[in-house]
């Protein structure tokens, strides 16, 4: 799964080149099911593809969501927030929760001006995935297109990990803080998908 993630999820890397080094992976395990058989084929197979926690920190950054979010984008917010959690609020599936824009897809011009942020800035910084988080309840759509001094009222209800600690740590919204609270959430992918479940 980490490698799957660090490659082709985030890493946005050639899907062909992974599914040919588990395929040759399989074939060797096949052959010899011994742990030390099993070490070699991962050393040899599969490690070369797995980007270290830079580069997924990196690529974290740099990747983008499309407009309508993806089960895989969805996924991925899921398994962060529990990640964040202790257990006590745990999602049993992507399915049960929305993925909330926290600076909209269509922002008013109030949202516009408090962020700072042109229209064209916005369109960008909106599909990153420090804009995103996760509500049991999706906002209706004039709650989800205010400014976030609007959205921190309704946000602050939630009782989910990640949602609660965005409220709790960004009293403001801007380019900045969106920038930041995507490498902070790279950081934490590199616990979630983990380069030692790669190690041997």
């Amino acid at each position: 799964m980490s490698l799957t993630v660090r490659h082709t999820v985030i890493g946005s890397h050639n899907t062909n080149q992974l599914e040919a080094a588990y395929a040759k992976t399989c074939r060797a395990l096949r052959q010899n099911t011994q742990p030390s058989a099993i070490r070699a084929a991962i050393t040899t197979h599969l490690k070369p593809l797995a980007t270290d926690d830079a580069t997924l920190v990196d690529d974290f950054k740099r990747f983008r969501t499309v407009k309508n979010i993806t089960a895989s984008d969805r996924a991925i917010l899921v398994s962060m927030n529990q990640a964040m959690g202790t257990g006590e609020m745990e999602v049993s599936s992507s399915g049960k929760v929305q993925v909330e824009h926290i600076f909209p897809r269509s922002p008013s011009t109030e949202a516009l001006k408090e962020s700072g942020l042109t229209a064209d800035d916005a369109d960008d910084l909106t599909l990153q995935l420090g804009n995103l988080t996760l509500l049991k309840t999706k906002l209706n759509q004039s709650s989800s297109n205010k400014p976030y001094s609007s959205k921190l009222p309704l946000l602050s209800k939630s009782e989910l990990p990640m949602t609660r600690e965005l409220v709790s740590k960004y009293k403001i919204w801007t380019a900045q803080t969106i920038q930041q609270r995507t490498e902070s959430l790279g950081q934490l992918a590199t616990k979630v998908w983990p380069y030692s479940a790669l190690e041997d």
